[in-house]
């Protein structure tokens, strides 16, 4: 019994030995950067979420990437010795904070969030740069925007710098926490928080 372990042992510690040498495990590195493509890196688009790096290595094979047939394996060495830094992945007390501020609006899983808070930190007419090294600070990722590229319809018109954060509550579940700094002249003029339940 005690040789079949050791074999056991030996076997996933060559595996691990070669995905570190290799430089496979494609898809857990994406899981944990925050990348959906396995070579653009745009972290923090997707919450890392366990088990990611399998399922990111399926769906890139089933869109007609078959070179990632052969680090499923390593991808599932990966994702079970970094899942415990998925699920345990540490909650920025601003982000606790800004989640439980009163709730001006509310729709089914989604609310607009009052801003108290994130003024609190970054005042009105600080310097935008101010603004985006405080939320990059608390764990937020940041890309400055323009309304006229949204979708939807925008209460005010002009560049904003949109942050967004997932703050994981279960296995699957978490909260999409998203903060647009609107500004002028390199200056915060309105600031707008909003939250969504999410699962990742």
């Amino acid at each position: 019994m005690k040789r079949k372990l050791a074999c056991g042992s030996l076997g996933v510690a060559v595996l691990v030995a070669l995905a570190i040498f290799v430089g496979f495990g494609c898809g857990t590195m994406a899981n944990l950067d925050g990348r959906d493509a396995p070579l653009i890196s745009l972290s923090g688009e997707i919450p890392p979420r366990p088990f990611g790096g399998v399922g990111r290595d399926v769906k890139w094979i089933a869109s007609g990437n078959i070179f990632f047939v052969p680090d499923i394996p390593f991808s599932l060495v990966g994702d079970v010795l970094t899942l415990p830094r998925v699920l345990r992945k540490p909650v920025d007390p601003w982000q606790e904070a800004i989640c439980n501020g009163d709730k001006l609006e509310s729709q089914p899983g989604h609310w607009k969030i009052n801003p108290s808070e994130v003024l609190k930190e970054i005042p009105v007419d600080s310097s935008i740069e101010q603004a985006q090294a405080v939320l990059a600070k608390h764990g937020f990722d940041c890309y400055y925007r323009s309304t006229e590229n949204d979708a939807r319809p925008a209460p005010r018109k002009g560049l904003y710098l949109q942050a967004t954060s997932f703050k994981r509550t279960g296995f699957r579940n978490g909260k999409r926490i998203t903060v647009n700094i609107y500004y002028q002249e390199d200056k915060v003029s309105d600031v707008e928080v909003m939250v969504r339940d999410e699962e990742s």
